[in-house]
C-alpha cells in the first residue's frame, strides 16, 4: 500500500505487504505491520513503527519517536531532537541533526549520532557507536563494543564485556568498564579509566589523566605532559613524551618515564623504575617496598631521589652496600629495614647529598 497522510494529525496503517508511510504535515501516528515497509514522518513532531520485517524508517523534520521494531531496521531521525529504538535484530540508526537519544537494544547495532549532542545505548550484543558531531554520551552495554566519540567533548562508557573506545577529537571521558578494554584519548586532554580487566590504554595528543583501576594494565601517556595512576595489581606504565607524573600505586609495577623531566613514584610493592631521558625525579616512602632503578644517572643527567619523612630526613640516616655493579639503599627504624632502593649499575664514588631531596 501507499498511504500519504497530508495536511493534519494522522494515523496511518500499512498493515501486511511491503508499504510507504507518509506522513506529511501535522503529527502524525505511522505504523508499518508486517513486510518490508518505508515511513516517512514528513513536518512536525511524529511516532513512527516499523513493527514486523526489515523495515526504513525517516522521521524528517521535527521531534520524532522511532521503533523498527523486529526485523533488520534502517532508522534516520533527520532535524529535530529524536528518540530511536532499535529493538529486534540488526539495526542501523542515525540520529542525524539536533540532540537526539539512540538505543540500539537486541542483537548487534550501528548506532549514528550526528550534529549535536546525543545520548547513544547499544544495549544487548556486540555494538558499534559513532557520536560524531557534538558532545555525545555513549554507553555499550553488553557486548563486545566499539565506541568512537568524533568531534566534541564526548563520554564513553564501554559496560561489561571486552571493549574498543576512542575519543578522537576533543576533551573526553572514557570508562573501560569491566573486561579487558583497550582505550584510546587521542587528540584532546583526556580522562581514560580503565576500571576492572587488564586494560591497555594510549593516552594520545595533549595532556591526559589515565587511570589503570583493576587489573594488571599496560598504560601508555604517549604525547605531552601526562599523569597516570596504575591503581592495583601489576601494571606497566609509561609516560612517553614530555614531563609526566607516574604512579604506581599498589602492585609490582614497571615504570618508564620517557623522555622528559618525569616525576615517577612507584607506590606500594616491589617495582621497577626507569627515568628515560632528562632529570627525573624518583619518590620514595615509608610505603615503597624494595624499588629497583635501572637508569639512575644525577651527574650527568640531573635525577634526583626524593625521600619522604617517613623513611629519612637526612643523608646520615640511610645505609649503603655496594653489591658488585649495583648501590643499595636501606633505610632503618628501631633496627628494622622499612625501605630499599637499589640503583643498578651506580658505583658508591659517586652516591652523595647532591642526588637527594629530603621532604
Amino acid at each position: 500500500d501507499y498511504l500519504d497522510g497530508g495536511d493534519d494529525h494522522d494515523a496511518l496503517y500499512g498493515e501486511d505487504g511491503n508499504d510507504v508511510l507518509y506522513g506529511g504535515n501535522g503529527w502524525d501516528w505511522l505504523f508499518g505491520g508486517r513486510g518490508a515497509d518505508e515511513l516517512h514522518g514528513g513536518n512536525d513532531h511524529d511516532k513512527l513503527y516499523g513493527e514486523d520485517g526489515g523495515d526504513k524508517l525517516w522521521g524528517d523534520a521535527g521531534n520524532d519517536q522511532m521503533h523498527g521494531g523486529f526485523g533488520n531496521d534502517y532508522l534516520d531521525g533527520g532535524d529535530g531532537d529524536d528518540v530511536l529504538h532499535g529493538e529486534g535484530n540488526e539495526d542501523t540508526l542515525l540520529g542525524g541533526a539536533g540532540n537526539d537519544a539512540l538505543y540500539g537494544e537486541n542483537e548487534k547495532d550501528h548506532l549514528y549520532g550526528g550534529d549535536g549532542n546525543d545520548y547513544l545505548d547499544g544495549g544487548n550484543d556486540d555494538d558499534k557507536l559513532f557520536g560524531e558531531g557534538g558532545d555525545d554520551t555513549l554507553v555499550g552495554g553488553l557486548g563486545k563494543d566499539h565506541l568512537f566519540g568524533g568531534d566534541g567533548n564526548d563520554t564513553l562508557w564501554g559496560g561489561d564485556n571486552v571493549d574498543y573506545l576512542k575519543g578522537h577529537y576533543g576533551n573526553d571521558k572514557l570508562f573501560g568498564g569491566r573486561g579487558a578494554d583497550t582505550l584510546h584519548g587521542n587528540d584532546g586532554n583526556d580522562e581514560l579509566w580503565g576500571e576492572d580487566g587488564d586494560d591497555t590504554i594510549e593516552g594520545g595528543g595533549h595532556n591526559d589523566v589515565i587511570y589503570g583501576g583493576n587489573g594488571g594494565d599496560r598504560l601508555f601517556g604517549q604525547g605531552h605532559s601526562d599523569i597516570i595512576y596504575g591503581g592495583n595489581e601489576n601494571d606497566y606504565i609509561d609516560g612517553g613524551n614530555d614531563a609526566d607524573k607516574l604512579y604506581g600505586d599498589a602492585g609490582n609495577d614497571t615504570i618508564v618515564g620517557g623522555t622528559g623531566n618525569d616525576f615517577i613514584a612507584g607506590g606500594s610493592g616491589h617495582d621497577v623504575l626507569w627515568g628515560g631521558t632528562h632529570a627525573d625525579t624518583f619518590y620514595f616512602d615509608g610505603a615503597s617496598g624494595h624499588d629497583v632503578i635501572k637508569d639512575f644517572n644525577h651527574r650527568w643527567e640531573g635525577d634526583k631521589l626524593q625521600i619522604d619523612d617517613s623513611l629519612a630526613t637526612n643523608i646520615g640516616q640511610i645505609s649503603t652496600w655496594q653489591n658488585g655493579a649495583n648501590l643499595e639503599l636501606y633505610f632503618k627504624a628501631s633496627g628494622d629495614v622499612i625501605g630499599q632502593i637499589t640503583l643498578e649499575n651506580f658505583s658508591s664514588s659517586q652516591y652523595g647529598d647532591d642526588m637527594f631531596q629530603f621532604v
